[in-house]
């Protein structure tokens, strides 16, 4: 019998993603697919899945899950306070999880949403070739809900324990610099129009989601004021600016085609950086050129997939009350045998 989790609690959005729904745009179909890329790729390379593998994307936490079977999981990404039986979770490291365990994340510290692969992939009915719940069409589920039975794939061969050396990531926002490559209607705008939208600093509206990011802060008009166009293609990352002036990020729910003239598009690894943000965080946009962009996700994405996984935990036998404890310790973490990580180091 395959493991399962069951979703004892499913907070304000519960997805299941992989890493999209691609082919079908001409059709309308919409990519979908995770948020923060970067996470969804961390969590699952430290639990040994494949690069496709379906998680779970936690939004703002509030979510309780309880799982049958033993496991391994990790957890990458924001930090929403995840505790395993009421024991914190450590990030970006894998970790053993005992059949009967319940995992919830409580609300965020850091960041808005948290990736969670667990060893084997989550393996529900793919539409289209992929699990991604797009949440406007409903295709795939329009998401998670309390009660609902997730199975998990055949597990690899269980291994806790693992980080990817030299990772981290800084979750700590102030004013986030954000990399555009100037787009397809940028014509349309005046030299003096792109200065401002580069210059002046905008904020995350709280009409945001994931088909796209409001901003508020100096409106941006084209030359002749005119804000429609002939609708062309548009992608995750496109920047459209309709008649009210202020900006649209586009998300990975966006639509495949849009009337509105785009000034640039968001650099790839500035997407991820975007989709940890909350209504009311800052972003400051600076130009970047398609090279430059290309260059920043391959060294992103090497660290990711080319750096070492490895295990740097080191465990010694202490006496603690007269008793024999096992103990665990890092440079960033003191284990004992009733925490979450509970030394399965197979």
């Amino acid at each position: 019998m395959k493991n399962i989790i069951k979703v004892l609690k499913a907070g304000p959005m519960l997805l299941l993603q992989d890493s999209g729904r691609r082919g079908f745009e001409e059709y309308g179909v919409s990519i979908s697919g995770a948020a923060d890329t970067e996470a969804y790729n961390v969590s699952n390379r430290l639990v040994f899945n494949n690069e496709n593998d379906t998680v779970l994307e936690i939004f703002y936490g509030d979510v309780s899950l309880k799982f049958y079977g033993d496991n391994v999981i990790a957890i990458s990404g924001g930090d929403l306070g995840a505790e395993i039986n009421s024991i914190k979770c450590p990030l970006n490291m894998s970790f053993f999880v005992p059949d009967g365990s319940v995992l919830k994340f409580h609300y965020p510290l850091n960041g808005v949403r948290s990736y969670l692969a667990i060893s084997g992939g989550i393996e529900t009915k793919k539409i289209l070739g992929s699990r991604s719940m797009h949440v406007t069409s409903g295709i795939a589920g329009h998401k998670v809900k309390s009660g609902d039975i997730l199975p998990i794939g055949l597990n690899n061969k269980f291994k806790s324990g693992f980080t990817i050396k030299n990772y981290k990531r800084d979750l700590d926002f102030g004013i986030n610099n954000i990399g555009v490559v100037l787009g397809q209607q940028v014509d349309k705008f005046s030299s003096e129009m792109i200065e401002r939208f580069f210059k002046d600093k905008y904020i995350l509206s709280d009409k945001s989601d994931r088909q796209g990011l409001r901003l508020n802060g100096n409106k941006i008009f084209t030359i002749n004021n005119d804000h429609d166009i002939i609708s062309d293609p548009v992608i995750h990352g496109s920047i459209q600016i309709p008649g009210s002036g202020y900006p649209i990020i586009l998300m990975p729910d966006t639509q495949t085609t849009g009337g509105y003239p785009k000034i640039g598009n968001i650099g790839k690894i500035y997407l991820d950086v975007l989709a940890q943000l909350k209504a009311g965080d800052e972003i400051i946009f600076f130009p970047i050129s398609p090279k430059k962009s290309r260059e920043e996700y391959i060294i992103r994405r090497s660290l990711i997939y080319q750096s070492k996984i490895f295990r740097d935990i080191k465990l010694d036998d202490y006496m603690v009350n007269g008793k024999d404890i096992m103990i665990g310790m890092n440079d960033n973490i003191i284990f004992t045998e009733n925490h979450a990580f509970l030394f399965n180091l197979l």
